[in-house]
């Protein structure tokens, strides 16, 4: 019988870990500055607190090559012991935006036009479902979302999704096979399907290529269990690869630094931990490397806000040192961000085109974060950003870091938590199976008869996404709510900040929406100079998943959503239906349809590479119960594919 795999939150018996403190000096970010204000609607700087714990990235390893040669098919069957959304790791709080509030209205927005994708290069399928849980001979897990770990440099494309990884030329042909991520980190299989054996559960990937020092910089969040149960055990560590040279394909080294902020492993002891270290993200400026996370105790205790969230975590890295491959790398923990009484959620650090990085007050690292969701004690809508500044960052490559961290609210047009996106009819062969007893029965183990229907796909919850800098402007994009032509779509909101020593002020805003469609999970990257792309995905009555953009400058948004790739079918992930119980309720077993988590955006010499996801595989029900793989365009319990293409913008 399939059953998504639920794995509790916390285990009895967490591991036992070192009992060493962290050492934690004052913060230099957490003084009131001058005209500080609490106020959440002025655009003023705010007071911030968030105490730095002095801790070491320890390395672990070396790891050996990618293979060269593609990975051989691996045969998968309809029976797949377990499968894995990433609430059957643990349940991130998407938050609705409703609660307890009165549902925001939303802002009204006009329609832009979707057509053919012009000016672009180079465009393939990337990594999808079937190579997912095919990779490492088939010891793996359906992963959904994939999620979209991209980055690029010196001729080559790094592609990261949950849970595998792949190497691409500037053409996109693959030059390896496909790793799955357990293996790319050292780690046993995530499920040994011999002996039933588990590995530890990595997630979250996401990745930087430094042109300076020509490396490439990949994290991972991974979660260690209990090998006989697969159980969460409480400790969960961030996970950091670095290339040895400009080529990917070649060795790299292996960091580790542990997460669960309970006082163990040289963790410093946060409220109701252990806690999870979710969602990272890496940025950088001149002088650093930047991750950040969001903190969530793995029980239902209330943490430091009292909605079960710690508040979102900085770690700062000498960039110099980790380029370098040294064996221990001094990182500043900013911890559990606050300012002006904002919660710090998906603070989403910069990233910069080689050579533009923010060079005032002896470097600058800019990150943002939206405000409405129910992490940032937000009630659904907001009119402004949160935008954070750690200066000094010169200083992190030297004997005594300090880098000092502000922070300032900017208003901006009103944003909402999006609602879930519609699809539109089409060939789902899992959730047709589940419909009729006899297949579902005798091909799955379980039926569902009355829900089996591709519904509504998850649209995030408003949270940040990337953000990219150059020329003295901060480049933001979020989803939000909103309706056009009267019908309540998702769509994506984007702001320009100008950021300097006088603060941070809005250059442009506007928003991007389709009367007949949802667009998803927007990244934003600009070329040197301001030109660049906002990354998407569509779905809705015209469109099943898809692969889109849309150009923008400093000025906003340009011509009508470029489509690159239609999708082919409905989202047909386990995750759609209520039997396979991705909510995790267990009475009644309810659906989490999940999509996407994030996209990308990155350059490459003169173009941009997009990422994103959307349903390359289209199959009748009969030709899935004949290949479970519809001729390897997908797992049996997930359909979901990335695609990647050149964009001139």
């Amino acid at each position: 019988m399939i059953a998504s795999r639920t794995i509790r939150r916390a285990a009895a018996g967490l591991a036992a870990g070192g009992m060493l403190g962290a050492i934690v000096i004052a913060a230099p970010g957490a003084t009131t500055l001058a005209n500080a204000s609490s106020s959440r609607t002025a655009t003023v700087s705010t007071s911030v607190s968030a105490p730095v714990a002095v801790r070491s990235l320890q390395v672990k390893g070396a790891l050996a090559t990618f293979p060269r040669v593609a990975s051989g098919s691996t045969a998968i069957g309809h029976l797949d012991p377990a499968s894995v959304s990433e609430d059957g790791l643990y349940h991130r709080r998407l938050s609705p935006g409703g609660g307890a509030h009165p549902l925001p209205v939303e802002p009204s927005v006009s329609s832009t036009p979707i057509t053919g994708a012009t000016r672009i290069g180079a465009s393939r399928t990337g990594l999808n479902a079937y190579q997912e849980r095919a990779a490492n001979n088939g010891n793996q897990f359906t992963f959904v979302p994939p999620d979209q770990g991209l980055c690029a440099g010196n001729g080559f494309v790094l592609e990261s999704v949950n849970d595998a990884l792949r190497v691409y030329d500037s053409s996109m042909r693959p030059l390896t096979g496909v790793t799955d991520t357990n293996t790319f980190y050292g780690y046993p299989p995530v499920i040994n399907r011999t002996t039933g054996v588990f590995g530890p559960e990595p997630t979250d990937p996401s990745c930087y290529y430094d042109g300076e020092h020509h490396r490439f910089v990949q994290v991972v969040l991974t979660l260690d269990v209990d090998p006989s149960t697969g159980n969460l055990l409480g400790s969960n560590h961030l996970d950091v690869a670095v290339s040895k040279t400009a080529d990917p394909t070649k060795s790299w080294t292996l960091y580790s630094l542990a997460a669960q902020d309970d006082g163990t492993q040289g963790t410093p002891k946060h409220k109701s931990c252990p806690c999870i270290g979710d969602y990272p993200h890496i940025g950088a400026d001149a002088n650093g490397i930047y991750i950040t996370t969001n903190e969530y105790p793995f029980s239902s205790d209330p943490g430091v806000f009292g909605n079960n969230f710690n508040g979102a975590q900085i770690y700062a890295l000498p960039k110099a040192a980790l380029t370098s491959g040294a064996s221990s790398v001094p990182v500043l923990h900013f911890q559990n961000l606050v300012a002006g009484g904002t919660p710090g959620f998906t603070v989403w650090p910069s990233q910069a085109a080689s050579g533009r990085y923010a060079t005032a007050n002896n470097g600058t690292e800019y990150f943002a974060q939206t405000t409405a969701a129910e992490e940032a004690l937000g009630t659904g809508t907001s009119t402004h950003l949160l935008v954070w500044k750690l200066t000094n960052t010169a200083s992190l490559n030297t004997a005594h870091p300090a880098p000092a961290l502000s922070a300032q609210f900017v208003n901006s047009e009103q944003y909402t938590s999006p609602p879930p996106s519609n699809q539109k009819a089409g060939s789902a062969p899992l959730g047709e199976c589940l419909q009729v007893a006899r297949c579902g029965n005798d091909v799955l183990g379980l039926s569902d008869p009355a829900t089996a229907i591709p519904g509504n796909i998850d649209s995030l919850d408003g949270r940040m996404q990337q953000t990219w800098y150059d020329g003295g402007r901060l480049w933001t994009a979020f989803g939000t709510g909103m309706s056009v032509g009267g019908t309540t779509r998702t769509g994506a909101a984007y702001v320009v900040l100008n950021v300097g020593t006088s603060g941070a002020s809005v250059a442009t805003q506007g928003y991007v929406g389709n009367a007949q469609n949802n667009l998803l999970m927007p990244a934003v990257a600009v070329l040197p100079g301001g030109k660049g792309v906002l990354s998407l995905s569509a779905t809705g009555d015209t469109l099943d998943p898809s692969s889109a953009f849309i150009r923008i400058d400093a000025t906003g948004v340009h011509g009508p959503v470029n489509r690159i790739a239609a999708g082919g079918a409905p989202l047909d992930d386990f995750c759609e239906y209520n039997a396979f119980d991705c909510a995790a309720n267990g009475s009644p077993p309810l659906a989490r349809p999940r999509f996407g988590d994030y996209g990308a955006v990155v350059p490459m010499g003169g173009v941009l590479v997009v990422a994103n996801e959307y349903v390359a595989s289209s199959c009748t029900l009969n030709t899935w119960l004949a290949d479970g793989t519809c001729g390897e365009t997908r797992a049996p319990l997930a359909n979901w594919a990335t695609r990647l293409t050149a964009v001139t913008p």
